[in-house]
Parts: C-alpha cells; sequence; structure tokens
C-alpha cells in the first residue's frame, strides 16, 4: 500500500469544491480561520505530519523558498500539523518560517479535508493520540474554492511547489 491509500476515506476536499472552513492556533496561539481571508488572499494549506518528520521540514522549507512568489501572487501560506503551539513556535524559528504554522492536535481540520492517516506505522507517529495527516496540499483561491489539490497518489507532488503557479496564473 502507498502512504496516499491511508488516507481516510481519500481526500474528501475536491477541486471546484468550497474548502471548509476551520479555526485554529497558530505558533503563537492567536485563533486562525480559513475564513479570516476570504476576500482578500488565496490561500495555500500545507499538511504536515509534525515536526518529527524530516520530509515535511524539507516541504515546508520548499515552500518557504517560494514564499516572496506566492505573496507576489497574493497567496498565504498556512501549514497545518499535530502538534501543539510549543513545538510549532520552536519548529518555525527553527526552519525560518514567515507564515503561519496551525495546531491541529484533535485532527479534526486533517478529517474535513480527509487527509488523516489511518495508520502509519512509526515510532514518531505513534505519539500522537488522534493520528497524523498525511502530507498534503490545497490551493484555495480568494472565494474559498478549492482550485489544486496534490495527488495522494503521487506523494512526492507535494514537494513541487512549481504546480501551483499555472494555477495561479489563471486566478490572478
Amino acid at each position: 500500500k502507498q502512504l496516499g491509500d491511508h488516507a481516510r476515506g481519500g481526500y474528501k476536499v475536491r477541486i471546484g469544491t468550497e474548502a471548509p472552513d476551520f479555526k485554529l492556533p497558530d505558533q503563537n496561539g492567536m485563533p486562525v480561520s480559513l475564513s479570516d481571508f476570504r476576500g482578500s488572499r488565496h490561500i495555500l494549506l500545507i499538511f504536515v505530519r509534525g515536526d518529527w518528520c524530516p520530509a515535511c521540514h524539507m516541504m515546508l522549507r520548499t515552500y518557504m523558498k517560494n514564499n516572496q512568489k506566492f505573496q507576489e501572487k497574493n497567496v498565504f501560506c498556512l501549514a497545518i500539523g499535530p502538534d501543539p503551539v510549543g513545538v510549532n513556535r520552536e519548529m518555525v524559528l527553527k526552519l525560518g518560517l514567515e507564515f503561519k504554522v496551525l495546531a491541529d492536535d484533535k485532527q479534526r481540520t486533517a478529517m474535513q479535508y480527509g487527509v488523516q492517516l489511518d495508520k502509519y506505522d512509526n515510532d514518531f507517529a505513534d505519539k500522537y493520540d488522534e493520528g497524523i495527516p498525511l502530507p498534503a496540499s490545497f490551493l484555495v483561491d480568494i472565494n474559498g474554492i478549492v482550485r489544486y489539490v496534490s495527488r495522494p497518489d503521487r506523494v512526492g507532488e507535494f514537494l513541487d511547489p512549481g504546480k501551483i503557479f499555472p494555477i495561479l496564473e489563471k486566478l490572478n
């Protein structure tokens, strides 16, 4: 079985549908909702498995390297993971991130988007009572409509933000 096959029920959010709203604390404990950005910014949601995950660190650094380009296209990045606020704060500092990392420690948002892993055999992942999300990215346009979803059968796709820029050209 591939990693993408473990998402409970597959990705629930599809291109062309309205993105589910959520409210989660950022790395400073401040509440952030997807709807906060409606009408003003496109949002790139980046689901990560946690601070323990080297591939997720690589993904976040890759998106950070492209952050200026995203901002030029009116895109705000929001990373979402299973770690608590304090761990996320340390990760933001350690990786030099200029975007928010949201704490989804109960995995409610991961479940809304259908990216919660059903099971994952990993000593680090076992620390999370509520499970961990599948690494994934979703581009939500200014009106709250999903315009891009990384493919679960191509796990490496979430590492390539270049796939998102052609979609942004059509939106702007």
